[in-house]
């Protein structure tokens, strides 16, 4: 990230049916009079976005970051464990030449002046958002304390780096512990790239926070409520959000928050529901119905047949001698995908399943319980279960159902 221009880059990272995000991002950072250059990671193979233009911002193929061993990434990572894996690294680096690189998530809506995390951002080596400014309150503050807890004390969707040796040194740990460990594992200790942002403060020099304040805190309406409520959107500085995010909201539902949580609602949100209906008709008029049918061009191995996350784990799983199979997305004789369609050599129960449904096997007590002999006096059992709820219930391809013989892979 060495200097050349100076000044401020606003990254983001998307796949491609989250463009719609990705211009209403740009727009309301427009809107709120920063002219600063906007930069979207795009997720996608180059070749699949065929003419993609959008004149409000740059975007980057992923295949043009530098991403270390990008084949295996696109291959171990499903479509948002993909965004997150760019959002650490990539982004950033699409503001080399600039002294100072923000990331917000794509579904940040921006609704006032970002001056105060500008300013934090070019004062700290790296700034993080926190999620909480103040101990909650309710009976049941402890709990949902410890969920944010367990969530990470910081938002992956808000971080900033300047052209310092320490935010290069943050870079390159926080992408190197997200290449091998960017999953929601709670129990392991992970939540996709927020936990691993807990230690930054004690392992980094010069690492600042924002403060974001507004409905996190359930404070006021925000600035820009005024154009929908007719009121003038401020009850004090305080209580004024420079922004706004809406990760797991769906247009189609602008009544619901989030599908993450069912505890805040419109009626908890007050007169700041109104945004809700405002962003989903902006989504609307940035072609939100169009962009979401967009399919992930990682999505299928090169015969078409979809990559469940099943495969995709047991690839990770298998570290470094996954080499040994070339590209995991070709298909044909000793292909990663013919291996995993064979029959399990690993001791235990599983022994002899095709490798693909041992893994499924392997993750579900219940089905041990039901088939302790998966492989042999219970396959049968297991085969009709397989065909009538575990196609379903993994998203797993009929074409990779298993048969009462030996499985073989597709043509």
């Amino acid at each position: 990230m060495s200097v050349v221009r100076g000044g401020v880059a606003i990254c983001t990272a998307i796949t491609a049916n989250f463009a719609a995000f990705a211009r209403v991002w740009a727009r309301s950072i427009r809107d709120a009079g920063h002219r600063d250059p906007l930069f979207a990671i795009v997720t996608e193979r180059s070749s699949a976005l065929g003419d993609w233009n959008e004149p409000l911002f740059t975007s980057v193929p992923i295949e043009a970051c530098g991403l270390p061993d990008l084949t295996r990434q696109t291959f171990i990572n499903p479509p948002h464990e993909l965004t997150v894996l760019a959002a650490a690294g990539p982004p950033l680096r699409a503001g080399a030449g600039f002294d100072t690189a923000i990331f917000l998530d794509s579904d940040v809506w921006v609704l006032d002046d970002l001056a105060l995390l500008v300013e934090t951002a070019a004062a700290h080596a790296i700034t993080l958002s926190p999620h909480l400014l103040a101990p909650l309150r309710g009976s049941d503050r402890a709990a949902r304390e410890l969920t944010m807890l367990r969530s990470g004390t910081f938002n992956g969707g808000a971080v900033a780096v300047s052209n310092r040796p320490e935010g290069h040194r943050f870079l390159e740990w926080w992408l190197g512990r997200l290449s091998t460990h960017n999953r929601m594992a709670p129990g392991a200790g992970m939540h996709h790239d927020q936990r691993w942002l807990d230690l930054a403060p004690g392992f980094f020099e010069r690492c600042g926070c924002r403060a974001r304040r507004g409905v996190q805190r359930g404070t006021g309406i925000f600035p820009s409520a005024a154009s929908t409520s007719g009121r003038a959107g401020r009850r004090s500085p305080e209580a004024r959000a420079g922004s706004c995010t809406l990760s797991g909201f769906d247009p189609a539902r602008p009544e619901v928050l989030s599908r993450h949580t069912t505890r805040v609602t419109r009626e908890t949100l007050g007169e700041a529901a109104l945004l809700l209906d405002a962003y989903a008709s902006a989504l609307a008029e940035a072609g939100h119905d169009l962009a979401r049918t967009t399919p992930f061009s990682y999505a299928a191995f090169d015969n078409g047949i979809p990559i469940p996350l099943q495969a995709r784990e047991t690839y990770r799983d298998l570290g470094q001698t996954s080499a040994r199979f070339g590209d995991p997305f070709a298909t044909g004789p000793g292909c990663f995908l013919e291996w995993l369609l064979s029959a399990s050599d690993e001791p235990g129960p599983g022994r002899g399943l095709p490798r693909l449904w041992r893994a499924v096997y392997d993750r579900r007590p219940d089905l041990q319980q039901a088939f302790a002999d998966p492989a042999g006096v219970d396959r049968s059992g297991f085969v009709r279960w397989v065909r009538a709820s575990g196609l379903q219930e993994h998203a797993i391809d009929p074409a990779l159902a298993m048969d009462e013989g030996a499985a073989t892979p597709p043509a």
